[in-house]
């Protein structure tokens, strides 16, 4: 969940994601047998948007998970993209590796696939590559949404309006983006560093960017093909600096409360912003394609401002936030289908479930052995009253979670070892 916990987590979350990966698909079993992916078929049914919510980020069971799923609705489903919480260059950051024999991820490829960077994704992204390989007029694509990569944003203004030198040099002034950090981890890890008492941007700083990208957006040329994504760039750069610099640089004495109010801004925002991000893409190169989105489970969520989460530091996402799964219910209706997933906390994994949640009880029912659950099928009010999930790695629970409302089948993976 990226943007939270609005002071620190994003520098943590950033800090795993560049953990080195190498390696190719483990050689562990794949976690669905074969009739529980038939029960995902009958609940995706003909649906053009399958949106996968996952327990928590960076759990290896559910990246085995999700290359099986996707390998099969490539297979049987006709789904051809695959959409990452992640920066929405990702495609692009990831050309190289496409284009090579490699097996490990390297370079910028780990900051742009953020917390699903793993060896499980390595060796998904390979059976991608041999899949288009195979089928160089059916390739599949890779894609993210998320308008999180300003210096990315920046070298495709410059490379792509330099009729518009004028205002790209009153850009580069204004943000600091020209020549100053090269990658986009290199800007995250300065504005994330950056004292409160010197922040790396002032207020009135930020402001003059905003005004300066504004400025050139309105130079810009219509919005047609290629320069329909240069107008994404100037959107994606002018969101960053406005919202993700803003929460790191002013970092304000708040209460818990307020932590909490500001942190729900911050991710009505970032969600709101992710569904423009990625219907801009449709329009430049996705087309009708069938789509498959790899999220956190609050992000996935039907009704995700029926939901409360608190973390442990006290605060979190309150009610009445609205997610990028509920904005795509009310845009698309029943054009999606919606997978959760439970993992429980480990033996020995710091993290503890709430008494009474939903863990224990599949925990109880399903033991060792992983299971699929069609929501919209089941009676048992396990699943259809509010209960608590934990966010597993993540440490943040999910308060008043109707599963049946917010998910239409339910995947269940026993604890990591």
């Amino acid at each position: 969940m990226r943007i939270g916990q609005r002071l620190a987590a994003a520098l943590v979350s950033f800090g795993a994601a560049l953990a080195p990966c190498s390696g190719h698909a483990t050689s562990e079993t794949d976690p669905l047998s074969a009739s529980e992916l038939k029960q995902i078929d009958s609940i995706v049914g003909s649906r053009r948007q399958i949106v996968f919510g996952e327990d928590a980020h960076r759990l290896p069971s559910i990246h085995r998970l999700v290359a099986q799923l996707f390998r099969h609705l490539v297979e049987t489903q006709n789904v051809r993209v695959l959409v990452f919480e992640s920066a929405w260059g990702v495609e692009d950051a990831l050309a190289d590796f496409m284009s090579s024999e490699r097996t490990a991820l390297s370079g910028r490829e780990p900051f742009f696939l953020n917390a699903f960077a793993s060896p499980e994704t390595a060796g998904l992204l390979v059976w991608i590559r041999d899949w288009n390989r195979a089928h160089p007029q059916d390739k599949v694509r890779i894609s993210g949404f998320q308008p999180e990569q300003p210096v990315t944003d920046f070298a495709a203004l410059q490379a792509g309006l330099k009729a518009n030198g004028s205002q790209l040099e009153a850009i580069g002034t204004a943000c600091g983006f020209a020549d100053q950090y090269k990658t986009d981890i290199d800007y995250i890890v300065a504005i994330s560093s950056a004292g409160a008492d010197a922040p790396l941007q002032t207020s009135a700083a930020r402001l003059a960017c905003a005004a300066a990208i504004d400025e050139l957006r309105e130079a810009m040329p219509p919005q047609k093909g290629a320069a329909r994504e240069l107008a994404l760039h100037a959107y994606s750069l002018s969101y960053y600096v406005q919202s993700v610099a803003a929460a790191f640089d002013e970092k304000p004495d708040l209460t818990l409360s307020e932590r909490s109010a500001a942190l729900g801004r911050d991710y009505d925002a970032v969600d709101t912003a992710r569904l423009h991000v990625f219907d801009e893409l449709v329009k430049t190169r996705y087309g009708g394609m069938k789509t498959f989105f790899w999220m956190h489970n609050w992000h996935a969520a039907r009704h995700a401002s029926e939901i409360e989460t608190v973390s442990t530091l006290g605060f979190g996402i309150p009610k009445g936030t609205v997610s990028f799964g509920e904005r795509l219910r009310q845009r698309d209706g029943q054009a999606v289908a919606y997978l959760g997933s439970v993992v429980p906390c480990p033996a020995k994994g710091g993290c503890t479930e709430p008494a009474g949640g939903v863990e224990a009880a599949l925990k109880t029912r399903f033991g060792e052995a992983p299971a699929i659950i069609r929501l919209a099928k089941t009676r048992d009010p396990a699943f259809s009253r509010p209960s608590t999930l934990m966010s597993n790695s993540n440490k943040m629970e999910l308060r008043d979670v109707v599963l049946a409302r917010q998910f239409d089948g339910l995947i269940y993976l026993p604890a990591e070892k």
